[in-house]
């Protein structure tokens, strides 16, 4: 069928683009987001539109879509998903249609890679690429052939079914959720045969173009990940939850291919075994209670029931091929055409991050991952390598909604004789390090690194470092020199101080010595570290870029809420929030002393605590504060972030008097709250808040000190105002995580492109 016989029938559908990527979807909302999502980060020089038909889904889907810049919508009314893939072929504007499920993530260069090998073989009609499972690192299918019942025999190498092939006749056959076709082709044959509802649409497809000459091949590197979420059809852990569409699919299949070559008999043989391995397969999961006894009963009486309409269906009559598509073509706008990512100007960075996944990661996995998203939405590709929290969990990768990759790996080298460059790290580190390096050199191939970022605790990177794959650059924070002072414990074991804790010393040196440029959240950071380990570092190449937070939703009126609440009782106590693991560094020992001396005056105050225990000591304090003032302190442990932020929505000052910070994020936190800080000035604090502006700070360790700032807030109603405006003020202008971007791509730039001297 040409496109003009379509044209007729009320629309011009010549190609206007290289590519129409199309996706069929039913009551998917929960996956659907992140496909669009990644058809944004598609890296290349081609141009395409994406087309979206939604069967009757009534989980929000219509909604979704409708808010959803950049792509077409069409409608199907049926529970179809033949008659999805038709629709969007009808009303394609590209020379190549491609097919991607609504549960499916493609690496960034798919497209173009499927793109480029079809338009230098234009003896090809289709093509399809490997497929991922669920992890993201294990392939569900990389080459598959069928025979004339559709039954598949996968390889992973096309020459394992040479022999296979001069006995029975096989053919290719690509996965629905991974593959391109020559549109004019796909539209010659008349695209997808409607009978198959479900199951075997796609093999259907390569039989008859295979009947017709059309060749067909399989390109390794374009490769997608195929979430496999559940479905109308099957559960979470792939139990069919309704046979019907598939056995009639099979029995159709059988008649329409396997009959008319190889006879009756071998049809219904087939049938029969399908039946037979369907009644086995149900026992298995009736067995492991995976099924009911009467869900077994319903889906065998399913197969039954689908395997004859599937015959019925077969002595039907089969519609012209110009009808079954013409009747699909939608009057409206096409869709917009869009432009891929310019691999010239997209950053491709490679970062490390153990909690970056974690509910309760730390400072340097929410700097990492709000790095990563801000870099994401500037149109970047950042894939992030974390370690899983033990080896008992499968290892994953994923597509975030924030539009980066995450990698969650074990802690273990998967090439144990290899020998890498670690920065003398002690083995346990450096078997993890050497492990994201084989994590990245695995996936190079696809994401193209041009530069790395490591943070210097624990020197995770230092692998990469040492091996020179690509530019690694150093990120700052609390290190394990500086950590020192507040964990007498490390000295106390010498044998642990000398063949780990000096280890990882050495290790940040070397780190230190070898990068081509230094990322510090602070000119205090730069300053200690440098001090510490006698090292220049002002004249090293660095950048100096406040640490970014997202903000909170619905920021404005929180201090005028806080202060109505107030005048209209004035007995509400105040309310005082410290936030931090208790552990010496954090301040427990300078909290506790002040607070107590404070609430024995017996002034109108409450202290939360929220944090979790870490050592005897620390916790032995808390816990006699709580004791000594059980109505007027409130210890929380643990919150999580719904919990945290109601609570800091009622807070009227935050008291945090760490010892150390590198830069102090919490207070920024607090800030975004606006919320007045006190605490000491100490590291990189003094560059978040402001004393006298936003905040009090006191000399590091004069707690007389700490506790007149804290009074003075206490006592002076028009100051704190004053500061809870001032520090909200400050948090827009300095602390947004969009900013933190912005200014770190050009030195991640820099540093893939060997400017950083400049």
């Amino acid at each position: 069928m040409s496109e003009s016989s379509l044209s007729e029938h009320g629309a011009d559908i010549g190609a206007t683009c290289d590519a129409t990527i199309a996706i069929c979807t039913y009551n998917r909302v929960g996956t659907l987001p992140r496909t669009l999502q990644s058809l944004a980060a598609l890296r290349g020089y081609h141009t395409f539109e994406v087309l979206v038909v939604n069967g009757p889904s009534t989980d929000g889907t219509a909604e979704l879509l409708e808010a959803t810049p950049g792509i077409r919508v069409l409608d199907n009314p049926e529970i179809n998903l033949s008659i999805s893939r038709n629709i969007a072929i009808a009303n394609a504007r590209g020379r190549y249609i491609a097919f991607i499920d609504d549960d499916a993530v493609p690496e960034p260069d798919w497209l173009t890679l499927l793109l480029e090998r079809m338009d230098a073989d234009p003896g090809l009609s289709a093509m399809g690429g490997f497929i991922r499972d669920a992890n993201g690192i294990a392939f569900q299918a990389k080459y598959v052939f069928c025979d004339v019942f559709g039954q598949g025999v996968p390889c992973d190498n096309p020459d394992y079914v040479t022999f296979l092939r001069r006995e029975k006749r096989l053919y290719p056959s690509l996965t629905g959720t991974n593959t391109i076709f020559r549109t004019e082709d796909l539209r010659r044959i008349g695209g997808f045969d409607e009978v198959f509802a479900y199951f075997l649409d796609e093999t259907d497809v390569n039989k008859r173009m295979d009947d017709e000459g059309m060749r067909a091949d399989v390109l390794p590197e374009a490769e997608i990940h195929h979430k496999y979420a559940p479905s109308h059809l099957r559960t979470a852990k792939k139990v069919a939850t309704n046979m019907y569409p598939i056995a009639r699919s099979v029995a159709y299949f059988a008649l329409r291919h396997g009959a008319p070559e190889l006879g009756w008999n071998a049809a219904v043989q087939r049938l029969g075994k399908f039946y037979s391995d369907e009644y086995g397969w149900k026992i298995d999961s009736l067995l492991a209670n995976d099924i009911t006894h009467e869900q077994f009963e319903t889906l065998l009486h399913q197969t039954a029931r689908g395997i004859a309409d599937g015959i019925d269906a077969a002595f039907a009559p089969v519609p012209a091929p110009a009808t079954r598509l013409a009747r699909h073509v939608a009057p409206g706008d096409p869709a917009p055409q869009r432009t891929m990512r310019d691999p010239t100007e997209a950053l491709r960075l490679c970062m490390f991050s153990q909690d970056h996944a974690s509910d309760s990661r730390g400072g340097i996995g929410r700097w990492t991952r709000l790095v990563a998203r801000g870099l994401a939405e500037r149109g970047h590709e950042v894939t992030v390598i974390g370690e899983l929290p033990n080896n008992s969990q499968p290892e994953y990768v994923d597509f975030t909604a924030e539009g980066f990759w995450s990698h969650n790996i074990r802690h273990f080298e998967r090439e144990a004789a290899t020998e890498v460059d670690c920065l003398g790290l002690p083995p346990v580190l450096a078997n993890a390090s050497k492990r994201r390096l084989a994590e990245m050199r695995r996936v190079m191939a696809r994401r193209a690194f041009q530069v790395a970022s490591s943070p210097i605790w624990d020197v995770e990177g230092a692998a990469v470092l040492g091996s020179g794959l690509v530019p690694t650059v150093l990120s700052l924070h609390t290190c394990a020199g500086l950590m020192l002072q507040s964990k007498p414990e490390w000295r106390e074991n010498e044998t642990y101080y000398a063949n780990h804790v000096l280890r990882v010393i050495n290790a940040e040196i070397q780190a230190l010595r070898r990068t081509p440029l230094i990322l510090a959240n602070s000119q205090a950071i730069v300053t200690d570290i440098g001090n510490l380990y006698g090292m220049d570092l002002e004249n090293r190449p660095h950048v100096i870029v406040p640490h970014g937070i997202e903000d909170i939703e619905a920021p404005e009126g929180l201090l005028e809420a806080r202060e109505a609440a107030r005048a209209a009782d004035p007995t509400r106590p105040l309310r005082i929030l410290f936030l931090g693991r208790l552990e010496t560094r954090k301040g427990i020992k300078e909290l506790v002393p002040v607070m107590d001396a404070i609430l024995a005056r017996g002034l109108p105050l409450h202290l939360d605590i929220v944090g979790s225990k870490v050592d005897a000591e620390n916790d032995a304090l808390v816990t006699g504060l709580v004791a000594r003032y059980p109505t007027r302190v409130t210890r929380h442990g643990f919150l999580d972030e719904a919990a945290l932020d109601a609570l800091m929505r009622e807070t009227d000052i935050f008291l945090a008097p760490s010892l150390y910070e590198s830069f102090g994020l919490i207070y920024a936190e607090a800030m975004r709250y606006s919320v007045p800080c006190v605490a000491y000035a100490t590291g990189g604090v003094p560059e978040v808040v402001e004393h006298g502006v936003d905040g009090l700070l006191a000399p590091l360790g004069e707690r007389k000190a700490l506790q007149d700032a804290l009074l003075e807030l206490i006592g002076n109603p028009a100051l704190r105002h004053d500061m809870s405006r001032a520090a909200r003020a400050n948090f827009e202008a300095k602390f947004g995580y969009a900013l933190m971007a912005e200014r770190l791509e050009s030195a991640y730039r820099a540093a893939a492109e060997g400017r950083v001297s400049e």
